[in-house]
């Protein structure tokens, strides 16, 4: 039976695909994400921290609307642009 994997022998994401045995934290991943232009990635990590401040409501749109832009279409709404709205208040 193999050894549990330990949290160091996971590779966390990085931009630039190659692994790291560096533990990073949620906001150094959201913000690598964002710079690599993965912003359905950095809008998943983002929309669990527990404080958002007054940019909750249009990150936690914006993660909806990537994974359901059906929805929002139905609900009169763009979905391009709530994701945008929701790269503004990321950034």
């Amino acid at each position: 039976m193999a050894a549990p994997a330990s949290r160091c022998s996971r590779a966390p994401y990085r931009a630039d695909g190659h692994r790291s045995a560096v533990l990073q934290t949620k906001l150094s991943k959201v913000q690598a994400a964002m710079r690599a232009g993965d912003w359905p990635r950095a809008f998943s990590i983002a929309s669990k921290f527990a404080r958002l401040g007054p940019q909750r409501a249009a990150i936690m749109r914006a993660q909806s609307a990537a994974l359901s832009p059906g929805l929002y279409r139905q609900l009169g709404r763009d979905p391009a642009v709530v994701i945008e709205e929701g790269k503004a208040a990321m950034r």
